[in-house]
């Protein structure tokens, strides 16, 4: 199992591999290459992770399988009730 102090080593890796620079991979990603540059550094990891709760290595993870929901569609969430519906005809005059 990978422990979170790969993420750091494992990040510089790829991003030399694919020859991009810290400011290359930062434009890409959507962040400052401050950002980039403290990950690699190990200092701080993605806010994705931090925002789940979870570090880093939850990535290296395999998905759970899912349950299968069986044949048909999807049961839809509570229904919420129709608009009232207008009048049909003329208006009636003087009421």
């Amino acid at each position: 199992m990978a422990s979170a102090a790969w993420f750091a080593g494992r990040l510089r890796e790829l991003r030399v591999a694919a020859g991009w620079t810290q400011d290359q991979l930062a434009e890409r990603v959507g962040v400052k290459r401050e950002a980039v540059a403290r990950w690699e550094a190990g200092k701080r990891e993605p806010g994705w992770s931090e925002a789940l709760g979870v570090d880093c290595t939850s990535f290296t993870q395999a998905p759970a399988e899912r349950q299968s929901a069986g044949p048909g569609r999807p049961r839809k969430g509570q229904a919420v009730a129709p608009a009232p519906k207008r009048p049909r005809g003329r208006p009636r005059k003087g009421g």
